[in-house]
């Protein structure tokens, strides 16, 4: 619900509700909680798509299957009188419920229920008469927001007032000197605006002329008392408004001369007039952003081990320095030795290194400085990576408080950018990495600046292979044993042994070998694999290969 409606809603519960003793209270559904009065019920909905005030209509066949709050008995609020029920800050999507209490050991002290409707973080709490939270439909911990933690037990701070003058408030005078000549100026200019309604505003105001634009924000507010709504479909979309809208103003209209019922009708997503469902392209959004997000979190956690491991370049550098110092010291053909590293205090300290008896001290140091370079690459790599992560996470929270406020276009912007929707009719054979998902296949793992793809599935494996390879990309298989497909995304370089190695270790651990000590690994350029013609997703051939033992990574 944005501002008028919420305000709509709260004058309409308000005046059927204050003064009345509550039955019982019992949670909805995860995010929604219904209070009883008497035959009248009231739903306080925190739904990130569909937050706010409802009152079911009789026989609405709500069901409560659930407690109240986790942490806070239904018992302690039953048979509460509902004192008061208003919006504390004009422009501000703020519910405070005020009840005397009615407990007998209580009677006499007041306790509040706070409904916050802010998207995707709207919340309802309860707070004592101190203004102490005893409860909440989310606990939100410091770790999460050190300015406003919601935690039984600490002090209730309101959210900050967002800038812009109240819809109640504005003037001409205040739209002239704001320049409101868009629907995001004006936004921005009167607070507790939505995109929809602000867009309604303009169009009743030709040419954004300050008068007209203020009268027509004026008339929207007085409206907003509850007494009539609508659903009109704009665009895709159903919207939700607190006053009737003149028929050239929408695609379709159902008026309603109730707003409590249009409300119901908006809240369970009933769309045209024969009462069909109309898909929800809001709720989809929002999904695939989530799962967007999702994936960001699981990139930076890989990244972030990845990094841990690449930052032990300068214990390497240091064993190689240790080899050259000594280097007259050390037998050919040593395994392992200690050596001696001089200090920066004049002493030495000892470093035991491990050496490769097949070639020489100085050959084992070389090896080692090349394992330093790669490693410094690789973190320089992780780094761009790291980067480009956290941009898209904050394009996600960006698209989501839009989204969350009516506004889908940074979310379709996005998922644009993210999963670009194949060109209909296109023929040909489709570019690597051109899937008919808009999910990138295999699960992704990073080494030394390398992407590593594994199959999530036959059908993935086939994706990973044929979809996201390139020829001379290396490909990876357990021999003799079903297993991932397993690509090492080269870019044209040549990966070094230990890459081969970690990407070996992934495929024994998703084969049927992964319980065997080492597994065989078939190591090949993409170019040699083929596929079996008429054969299942993932059955392949592969015409040349070399072998590695590896130990599946646990």
């Amino acid at each position: 619900m944005d501002y008028l409606s919420l305000k709509a809603a709260v004058t309409q519960a308000a005046h059927l509700l204050n003064g009345r003793r509550m039955s019982g209270v019992r949670r909805a559904a995860r995010d929604e909680v219904v209070l009883d009065f008497g035959g009248n019920g009231l739903l306080l909905s925190i739904r990130a798509d569909r937050p706010g005030v409802f009152l079911p209509p009789t026989g609405s066949g709500i069901k409560a299957p659930g407690g109240f709050f986790s942490d806070f008995p239904a018992s302690r609020v039953k048979g509460a009188v509902l004192a008061s029920m208003i919006m504390p800050e004009k422009g501000d999507r703020i519910v405070r419920m005020e009840f005397s209490a009615g407990w007998p050991e209580k009677r006499g002290e007041t306790f509040v229920m706070v409904l916050e409707v802010m998207g995707r973080h709207s919340n309802l709490i309860l707070l004592d008469s101190d203004e102490r939270i005893m409860g909440s439909l989310k606990q939100v911990p410091p770790d999460m927001s050190r300015v406003r933690p919601v935690i039984p037990g600490h002090r209730w701070t309101p959210p900050p007032v967002r800038p812009g003058s109240a819809i109640e408030d504005i003037s001409a005078e205040t739209l002239r000197g704001a320049s409101c000549n868009g629907v995001r100026e004006l936004m921005d200019c009167v607070r507790g605006l939505s995109p929809v309604t602000a867009r309604l505003a303009m169009s009743r105001a030709p040419h954004g002329d300050p008068e007209k634009l203020s009268a027509a924000l004026r008339t929207m507010s007085e409206q907003s008392t509850g007494g009539s709504g609508c659903l009109a479909l704009r665009g895709e979309r159903w919207n939700l408004f607190p006053f009737l809208l003149a028929h050239e103003e929408a695609e379709s209209i159902r008026a309603f001369t109730s707003f409590s019922e249009a409300a119901w009708e908006w809240r369970g997503q009933t769309g045209a007039d024969e009462g069909r469902r109309v898909p929800n392209p809001v709720q989809n959004m929002a999904g695939r952003l989530k799962n967007e997000a999702e994936k960001i979190e699981r990139s930076l956690a890989i990244i972030e081990d990845e990094e841990t491991r690449c930052r032990g370049y300068g214990e390497l550098r240091l064993k190689a320095e240790s080899i050259l110092i000594n280097l007259s010291q050390i037998p050919r053909g040593a395994s392992r030795v200690t050596l001696a590293y001089p200090s920066d205090e004049g002493s030495s300290i000892e470093i035991e290194v491990d050496l490769d008896p097949s070639i020489t001290p100085r050959a084992n140091a070389d090896r080692l400085f090349s394992r330093v370079k790669r490693l410094k690459r690789g973190l320089a790599a992780l780094k761009k990576k790291k980067t480009a992560l956290e941009s898209s996470r904050k394009d996600i929270e960006k698209a989501r408080n839009a989204l969350s406020d009516g506004d889908e276009r940074p979310a379709k912007a996005f998922l644009r950018r993210v999963a670009p929707p194949e060109a209909a009719g296109r023929s040909g054979r489709r570019k690597p990495g051109s899937g008919k998902s808009g999910k990138s296949p295999g699960r992704r793992y990073w080494k030394e600046g390398f992407t590593i793809l594994v199959g999530k599935s036959a059908a993935d494996n086939e994706r990973v292979t044929f979809e996201a390879a390139s020829p001379h990309d290396l490909w990876l298989h357990a021999r003799d044993y079903p297993s991932s497909h397993v690509v090492i995304l080269t870019g044209g370089k040549r990966p070094p042994e230990e890459v081969i190695l970690e990407a070996g270790r992934l495929a024994a651990a998703k084969s049927g070998a992964k319980r065997d000590s080492t597994v065989e690994i078939m190591v090949t350029e993409r170019k040699w694999v083929r596929k079996i013609r008429g054969g299942r997703p993932g059955r392949v051939t592969v015409e040349r290969f070399r072998s590695i033992r590896v130990k599946p990574k646990g």
